[in-house]
């Protein structure tokens, strides 16, 4: 292997790879007792537990691929409109604290794009986790470099997935319902990165299967899964960096309108306007997944508009009427 070859650093998040998949192009790790690049995961090769395991270790720090025509050309596919539109904005995105008049409209075009026509004919929660970074480094950059840090202490990527898709979406219904501070998608964004960490316990399968139809769940799984908000804000207490704030939002990411929700069953007119808007987003992106994984081709538009539980009583829907009214407003859904 020459060494006058280029090799990119990345991370298993970038790659959007996933324990069992089929691995696109070599993976080499860079070894300086021999000062050179070597391959620990070979294309078409299946990723195994061991390698997976391995991977999370290395990735952002000793995990690389060649730049090679099979690399760049699977990078082209993967770009999306999205980082095209964002990379229109001018710096600074903020007026201050407040979210620029051009980025605002720049955001919305991007979130109207998505409304019938996922990002390269992908599923709506594919097409969503690949905006997130792209949004996360617009917003709150910061957030970016916190990712793979909590991402190598959960060691669960599959949580990190869905928290991107969230995120996406919680930014979206953010934005609807008028916030723009920079301090609100800070909070937005690191309760998206952690909101989950309580679930480590909980397998891939079995939150697949709670997606889908969690009636199919063990009681013992469902209750470890009802629990996970708490679990996620106790881990939390011992991160010095972790505001108030994005504990009370991890807190209550799951909470309801009708106080159907949990752990505490609360109803969510007691709580913050923020974390109202954060637990839609929750439940929005849970619709699209467990639709999706039933086959059933809803686009973003279609899944918010039935979401809105219009033949439903007020006091019995699952997000605040607000919520879903600004958001159809936002995206000019009738």
């Amino acid at each position: 292997m020459s060494e006058t070859e280029s090799f990119v650093k990345v991370s298993v998040a970038d790659l959007a790879l996933k324990q069992g998949d089929v691995a696109p192009f070599d993976l080499y790790v860079f070894l300086h007792a021999s000062s050179r690049h070597h391959s620990i995961v070979k294309r078409g090769e299946v990723i195994e537990e061991t390698h997976w395991s391995n991977l999370l270790r290395l990735q952002d720090s000793n995990l690389f691929v060649k730049e090679e025509p099979v690399f760049l050309e699977w990078r082209a596919k993967r770009k999306t409109r999205v980082e095209e539109v964002l990379a229109t904005i001018k710096k600074p995105v903020f007026r201050g604290e407040v979210l620029g008049d051009e980025a605002k409209e720049k955001l919305r075009a991007i979130y109207t794009g998505l409304l019938t026509t996922p990002a390269a004919g992908k599923d709506v929660c594919a097409a969503l986790q690949e905006m997130s970074d792209s949004l996360l480094d617009l917003l709150v950059p910061e957030a970016r470099n916190a990712k793979s840090s909590i991402l190598q202490q959960l060691r669960h990527i599959h949580l990190m997935n869905h928290a991107a898709a969230i995120s996406s979406l919680a930014v979206l219904t953010a934005l609807a319902n008028g916030f723009e501070s920079r301090t609100a998608f800070s909070n937005l964004a690191f309760a998206c990165l952690l909101l989950d960490a309580g679930l480590v316990d909980v397998s891939e399968k079995e939150l697949l299967t709670y997606y889908k139809n969690r009636t199919e769940l063990p009681s013992h799984v469902m209750d470890r899964i009802r629990l996970h908000p708490m679990k996620s804000a106790q881990m939390l207490q011992g991160m010095k960096d972790i505001s108030e704030a994005v504990q009370q939002l991890v807190l209550l990411h799951q909470e309801l309108h009708n106080g159907k929700g949990y752990h505490r069953g609360l109803r969510t007119g007691s709580v913050s306007p923020l974390a109202r808007n954060l637990a839609f987003a929750v439940d929005l992106y849970e619709y699209i997944k467990g639709a999706e994984l039933r086959g059933e081709k809803l686009t973003l538009a279609q899944s918010i508009v039935l979401l809105s539980e219009r033949g439903t009583q007020v006091h019995d829907r699952r997000h605040g009427a607000d919520i879903s009214t600004k958001l159809q407003e936002y995206l000019n859904l009738k």
